[in-house]
């Protein structure tokens, strides 16, 4: 068990006037079970069981955008420079299993399956999936070294798919919005309601190795994503605009804008070719 204090955003965040608005805040209480097995057999190769359970309490509470600090901030922004409260619970719970072959006759491999779930309170006191609840989580990595000083390896991944926000369409569209921010808005209200489909990728490498009397060089091929595998996200808010780059007004509401929406996909066949050089 530990205790954490808020970030220094939501530490620091003043009215208009310079006062600070968040003295109230206490620190986040986390609690952490973690029950395993470890079995380790004589070819060098350990197989691991763990069950996990946390419970966080006083978590910070965005009382503006009415939303757990913890659902936001996936994009990296800044998070928690706005009116909180230490009122917000949640929890995350699931299971790993690890398994590694560590080198024997010339083969390695690496295995480990986590299903985890992770929610967060919302407005009303329910919890929902967090921004971090990615349910199945898989990843296998094998190789083989050969003679020659050849090797081979292969990796293997896969998610179930994370949550999302969607838009609040009116809001993002109003004018009034979208002139100052020029992005959509998320409809909180629906937080982490909607989820990506499943990803997965593969990437081989292969290694052939110099050795020499003081040093070893290492000239590797590396193919990320080897099936081109696409990843479709949640698509970019933006309007329709006219030739002259300006915004279309809905017809039907002169105060909003019509919208649009930009596919956002992610993922590409990514080859290369590297030296190592080690003395």
């Amino acid at each position: 068990m530990y205790n954490q204090l808020p970030s220094y955003t939501v530490l620091g965040f003043r009215n208009e006037t310079g006062d600070l608005l968040n003295k109230g805040v206490s620190f986040t209480t986390v609690k952490h079970v973690v029950l395993g097995i470890e079995y380790a057999t004589r070819k060098n190769s350990i197989i691991t069981i763990e069950g996990f359970y946390k419970e966080y309490n006083k978590y910070p509470f965005d009382m503006i955008d009415s939303i757990s600090l913890a659902n936001v901030g996936g994009d990296f922004g800044v998070v928690g420079n706005t009116l909180v409260k230490s009122n917000n619970d949640g929890r995350a719970y699931g299971f790993e299993v690890f398994a590694q072959q560590k080198l024997y006759n010339n083969f390695y491999g690496l295995f480990s399956y986590t299903l985890v779930r992770s929610e967060f309170q919302d407005i009303n006191g329910k919890h929902i999936a967090s921004s971090w609840d990615y349910r199945n989580m898989l990843s296998i990595t094998a190789g083989k070294i050969f003679k020659k000083n050849w090797e081979a390896g292969v990796k293997f991944r896969y998610n179930s798919g994370s949550p999302y926000t969607p838009y609040n369409v009116a809001a993002s569209s109003l004018k009034t919005n979208y002139d100052v921010i020029s992005e959509g808005i998320n409809d909180n209200k629906k937080a982490n309601s909607e989820r990506y489909k499943m990803f997965y990728q593969i990437d081989i490498r292969v290694d052939k190795k110099y050795n020499f009397k003081k040093w070893t060089l290492d000239v590797y091929l590396d193919i990320q994503n080897i099936t081109n595998t696409k990843t479709a996200l949640r698509p970019n808010f933006s309007i329709e605009k006219d030739m002259n780059g300006n915004g279309i007004s809905d017809p039907a509401n002169s105060a909003y804008y019509i919208p649009k929406y930009i596919d956002n996909i992610s993922g590409t066949l990514l080859p290369s070719i590297g030296v190592v050089i080690q003395f």
